[in-house]
């Protein structure tokens, strides 16, 4: 024979729903909206070996309000969303390209990262990144990385907080 019980809302614990946010009057102006990162020539040894050079970009902004501002990219991802991966038609196989932040950690994509900087109104504010070109996770050897010419896109987000 099965037991049955019912609980009525008024028999629960009080329960408390927190809202919080913040309210800003204006977003940050993109200095430059679009960004470009050149890798130039690089080996598959200095891929296989974690190797490639890593290259800076920034992404500046102008008249931000004081609040603490970040950057989210998104894009397409492996499975970690560590690694953007190639466009397909790249000729290269076996590599995706890495986002490192200014403080040298790996920017998982679709995260809200830890790092960033705090707004006054009037300062160029930058936000500083890496990028790197790394095999993915599947590649066992060298053999696995194909030659060619490679290209990826991501956006980004700039948040406060």
């Amino acid at each position: 024979m099965g037991v049955s019980s019912i609980v009525y809302a008024n028999d629960l614990n009080n329960r408390q729903l927190n809202i919080s946010g913040l309210i800003i009057t204006r977003a940050c102006e993109l200095v430059t909206s679009e960004i470009d990162v050149d890798f130039g020539v690089i080996s598959a040894p200095q891929i296989m070996n974690d190797m490639a050079p890593k290259e800076d970009f920034e992404i500046s902004l102008n008249n931000c309000p004081k609040a603490n501002i970040r950057a989210v990219f998104t894009g397409n991802t492996d499975s970690n969303h560590q690694l953007l991966n190639v466009t397909s038609s790249s000729t290269a196989r076996g590599i995706g390209v890495r986002i490192y932040d200014e403080k040298d950690h790996i920017v998982t994509f679709g995260e809200t990262p830890t790092s960033g900087t705090t707004g006054i109104n009037g300062v160029v504010h930058t936000l500083r990144f890496k990028a790197q070109v790394a095999k993915l996770p599947e590649v066992e050897s060298i053999r696995d990385i194909k030659e060619g010419t490679f290209s990826a896109s991501a956006t980004y987000e700039v948040i406060y907080d």
